[in-house]
């Protein structure tokens, strides 16, 4: 399966209140775990970048069945 999002998320800072702009584009999609179910393989995929300002941000899905996001 090809991952990809698009758009654009927008995280507001926990202490500063102020607004940062993930873009889809800058995220890089890796399969990191997976398992065996009951309809066959369940794969997780992340996304993860450090922000200077944020810190370390990540975005998931699982791919369950195969073929289907989830």
């Amino acid at each position: 399966m090809e991952v990809y999002c698009r758009g654009i998320a927008r995280i507001r800072h926990a202490s500063t209140g102020e607004i940062f702009e993930i873009v889809s584009d800058t995220l890089d999609w890796n399969a990191v775990g997976g398992d065996e179910r009951s309809m066959g393989s369940e794969i997780h995929y992340e996304a993860a970048i450090n922000h200077p300002e944020l810190g370390d941000l990540t975005w998931g899905v699982w791919e369950y069945p195969i073929g289907i996001e989830s």
